[in-house]
């Protein structure tokens, strides 16, 4: 299975006055049976909170901070929650913008589900949240596979029973200070992941095999760029931990993914998945966290045009006639209605489908755009099978088969009977156009679809 992970898609879209950086990591480790564990990491700057002076002969002020993730249904029903309360001393570097990490963490039934982390000033009141739209939980793993991965800015063996360090943060021995939209500042020198892997085939404590992960990081347009190496360890048991640094000093700013390749040679099986970030200078990375935080519906920024563009697979034909044939104001209005007749979760204040929209746009264009503006790739057909879909749910990329032209296959395996799109470079230019899906109304190629059946031209798993 190659699975597909875009921290920097931002699932968790922040409001109100303070400033949360939240991610999510879903660890389906089949030690925990029927349900998965779901962290919700998340950063808060220190300088957001106000300071209180609980003990009138100690000068010391500390500041104190609420959390707390709410899960819910499709139906918008909550079902589950976890909560911490902590407090922070006030030091010098209050000032300096310093970080806080925490997470909150759940144990949940497979499923797909919305949720809500917020967060309070106890003693300013001040708060903020952050929605997450798309939380989809997979049941525990059966065969090899990774999980829980996740960017992290440090990582380092603690014993769990010494203080010091934030419990919460400490999983298998490491505290994994997590990095939960993948925002690097182009100063830093390092990058660390974290990583678990499931299901290795263990024969015991006499058992002399081994597991390999390579590492390596692609470009924007998914080419490889920098081979990190390939990690070969013997195996304790049948689950193993991955966390590994990598020196990123004088990359270039733009935006990565860091792919990990698992193999276990025994079994003969392997897993894949991505971790995209972006690296950005301080002054960026300041600019960028603002941005996000200065609106609570970013939605209201975009011009008509983009509001326009932003719908333009979704209308049907007689719903695109309609719009056109409406003065500028008549065009807001008519979008207002619809984005209100296609509210999933009317009782938040933040409308998740079109936010989930707004990021698949977004996202399109930053990836595969072909001119400077960057403002194309919604246009390309991996961007409309990406604005209508979403992430694949497992992908295969060969950039250099051995016979014909490099190509991409998609796969959404549970929508509908299992829907697949291939895309191909026909002119070796990195303009991936669609050749061939089993979707209603999509090019159908019985040529590509007998390669697929007969598992022809595919190899998902090459030697490391």
């Amino acid at each position: 299975m190659v699975v597909l992970i875009i921290v920097l898609s931002l699932p968790a879209v922040a409001q109100d006055d303070i400033s949360i950086q939240a991610g999510l990591a879903v660890s389906n480790n089949p030690a925990y049976d029927s349900v998965a564990l779901v962290d919700f990491p998340f950063t808060l700057t220190r300088s957001d909170f106000d300071t209180y002076q609980p003990d009138p002969t100690d000068s010391a002020r500390y500041a104190r901070v609420f959390a707390q993730v709410n899960l819910f249904n499709a139906a918008g029903q909550s079902i589950d929650s976890a909560s911490t309360y902590f407090s922070v001393r006030a030091s010098a570097d209050t000032a300096s913008g310093a970080t806080l990490f925490n997470q909150l963490s759940l144990l949940t039934e497979a499923g797909v589900y919305t949720a809500r982390l917020t967060v309070i000033d106890a003693v300013s009141k001040r708060r903020g949240s952050v929605f997450y739209d798309n939380v989809v939980v997979d049941p525990p793993a059966r065969q090899l596979a990774l999980g829980g991965e996740r960017l992290a800015y440090r990582i380092r063996a603690v014993d769990p029973e010494a203080g010091g360090h934030n419990q919460r943060m400490v999983i298998n021995g490491l505290e994994v200070l997590t990095n939960p939209v993948g925002l690097v500042d182009v100063a830093d020198s390092l990058l660390w992941v974290y990583a678990e892997l499931y299901n290795l085939a263990f024969a015991g404590a006499d058992d002399t095999g081994s597991y390999r992960v390579r590492f390596r990081v692609l470009d924007r347009t998914g080419l490889p760029q920098h081979e990190l190496g390939t990690i070969v360890r013997p195996k304790v048991s049948s689950s193993a931990v991955v966390a590994q640094s990598f020196e990123i000093a004088g990359w270039e700013r733009g935006m990565y993914t860091l792919e990990l390749a698992a193999t276990d040679p025994q079994s003969g099986l392997a897993d894949t998945c991505n971790l995209s970030f972006r690296i950005l200078s301080g002054a960026d990375v300041v600019e960028f966290v603002a941005a996000r935080q200065s609106r609570n519906d970013p939605y209201d920024s975009l011009s008509l045009a983009e509001k326009i563009n932003l719908v333009a697979y979704e209308l049907t034909p007689d719903q695109k006639l309609t719009l056109e044939s409406l003065s500028d104001q008549g065009k807001e209005n008519y979008l207002r209605q619809y984005w209100k007749d296609h509210d999933a979760n009317p009782a938040t204040p933040v409308n998740e489908t079109r936010l989930e929209l707004m990021r698949r746009f977004d996202y399109t264009n930053e990836l595969f755009s072909t001119n400077p503006e960057d403002d194309n790739g919604w246009l390309s057909d991996r961007g409309r099978i990406y604005m209508r879909y979403g992430e694949p749910e497992e992908t295969v990329s060969r950039q250099a088969p051995e016979v014909g032209d490099p190509y991409l296959v998609w796969y959404y395996r549970t929508m509908k009977e299992g829907l697949v799109f291939v895309f191909e470079d026909t002119y070796g230019v990195g303009d991936f156009e669609l050749v061939h899906s089993n979707a209603d109304g999509e090019l159908f190629n019985a040529i590509w679809d007998t390669r697929l059946k007969e598992g022809g031209y595919i190899e998902k798993f090459p030697d490391l």
